[in-house]
């Protein structure tokens, strides 16, 4: 039986988050540890679940976390303004990653981005309001900026993770019951620009901290509809449809960096 903590719990998708752990059976999943600012201001009825206890914390204060006995820790935080964002989608990430190594905490998920990649990605369009919609014009750097810095920080660290880059999120914009989840490496849009729900996102990225496959993996995920999955190919993405295959196939990025750099050179 373990522990799981989710770091900004009164999100969208963290709201989700919670739920989509409690549909896992708590012999599965014994404790769900559900961290934000305010615990006063959550009004989720899951709040009452015993499996459920509502911490305070915060991503850019170290010392109100503790991820003592903890064996998985989401992190589906998100910052607003120029300052935030560089503290929470950067620092962060890289402060949580390194707790979470000092504590062994087995898997850490990040929810980043898709697009969030700037090698390919920096002059496009859709990336380029992104980067600018919570942090503002005049800056040298904005929100997919430090998402993408975040995602290094924590490759980095030593920690094992799984990052999730999540298509266009619309909550209304796809049922979720009937939508196929979908996972690929592209390192860019995901299947032509996916949608996603909060809803769909949550449970993915319990399935992925469940997957051995998903281990040291960064992916982009979306949902299709059966039709279009089935008659879509990308040769860059493996992708995959099932949840019990979902992250099957896909390569570690120790791996692919070591490929990438075998081709360059």
């Amino acid at each position: 039986m373990t522990t799981h903590l989710v770091l900004g719990a009164r999100g969208g998708c963290g709201a989700h988050l919670v739920r989509a752990l409690l549909a896992r059976p708590s012999t599965e999943i014994a404790n769900i540890q559900a961290v934000v600012r305010t615990p006063a201001s959550v009004t989720e009825p899951w709040i009452t679940d015993a499996r459920v206890e509502v911490l305070a914390g915060d991503v850019t204060t170290p010392e109100s976390l503790d991820f003592q006995q903890v064996d998985t820790v989401y992190f589906v935080c998100a910052g607003r303004g120029y300052e935030l964002c560089q503290a929470v989608d950067r620092d962060g990430v890289h402060t949580v990653a390194t707790l979470c190594k000092a504590h062994n905490v087995r898997r850490m998920v990040l929810v980043s981005s898709g697009l969030v990649d700037p090698l390919l990605n920096r002059w496009n369009v859709v990336r380029g309001l992104l980067n600018t919609i919570n942090t503002g014009l005049f800056h040298y750097k904005g929100m997919m900026d430090f998402k993408f810095e975040g995602e290094e920080l924590l490759r980095a660290s030593g920690q094992e993770y799984t990052i999730l880059r999540p298509g266009r999120l619309g909550d209304a914009a796809r049922d979720v019951t009937k939508a196929v989840p979908c996972c690929g490496q592209t390192n860019a849009g995901f299947l032509g620009g996916s949608i996603i729900t909060r809803e769909a996102l949550a449970y993915l990225c319990v399935d992925a901290a469940m997957s051995e496959d998903a281990a040291n993996v960064t992916c982009e995920v979306g949902t299709q509809p059966p039709k279009e999955v089935e008659s879509k190919t990308d040769g860059a993405a493996a992708i995959a449809t099932g949840v019990d295959q979902l992250f099957h196939g896909l390569v570690s990025d120790d791996v692919r960096t070591t490929m990438e750099s075998t081709t360059c050179g």
